[in-house]
């Protein structure tokens, strides 16, 4: 169970638990390609393949992602549950990115992924663009650094929403016992639904 690495082609990993390696890298036109469930939920991904990392469907559970490498989620989700994922290349799709754990750091330009950003646990850095909506539950943090979210931003948690400037397109609506602390320029309406 070494370090799958993927240097040309797609790795198409298909069936639940397929992949028993803790360790996949892709480089150079290298991708990879799940159906959900197919790899270890303990796998550490570097994506900096053009070939990208593909969700063809279901959900797939990981610790980490990092990387430049663009991420699909045409039908399926991606959960990213412990340690730290530098996300540097572009979201795309229509399904559901879930923080369950750990640090993710966002900052390329996703707008045209429409799908939902849920922080349910562990903290989530957005710098770049996301298209579709942000919603921050329990035990989720976010800090928002100049980044743009397209869809509504609803925060149910109890932790603070930290924006340090940023675009809110679909508004800001905080719904938790948490506090939304804006500093910087903030362009889109914040509502405190508990007020």
């Amino acid at each position: 169970t070494g370090t799958a690495e993927v240097t040309a082609g797609t790795l198409a990993v298909t069936g639940l638990g397929k992949l028993a390696t803790q360790s996949i890298v892709t480089s150079g036109s290298g991708g990879l390609s799940t159906d959900g469930g197919a790899l270890n939920p303990l796998a550490a991904i570097v994506n900096n393949g053009s070939g990208g990392l593909t969700i063809t469907g279901g959900n797939e559970s990981v610790a980490t992602v990092n990387g430049s490498g663009s991420i699909a989620l045409a039908t399926g989700s991606l959960t990213l549950t412990s340690g730290a994922s530098a996300i540097s290349g572009a979201l795309s799709g229509t399904g559901t990115l879930t923080v369950d754990g750990g640090t993710v750091t966002l900052s390329a330009d996703s707008s045209a992924y429409t799908g939902e950003v849920a922080v349910d646990d562990g903290s989530l850095t957005l710098s770049g663009k996301v298209g579709g909506a942000l919603t921050v539950a329990s035990a989720g943090e976010v800090t928002i650094t100049g980044g743009t979210v397209g869809g509504v931003t609803t925060n149910n948690g109890s932790a603070n929403v930290t924006v340090q400037g940023g675009t809110f397109t679909g508004g800001l609506l905080n719904k938790g016992a948490g506090v939304i602390a804006a500093s910087g320029s903030v362009v889109g309406d914040i509502t405190n639904v508990n007020a």
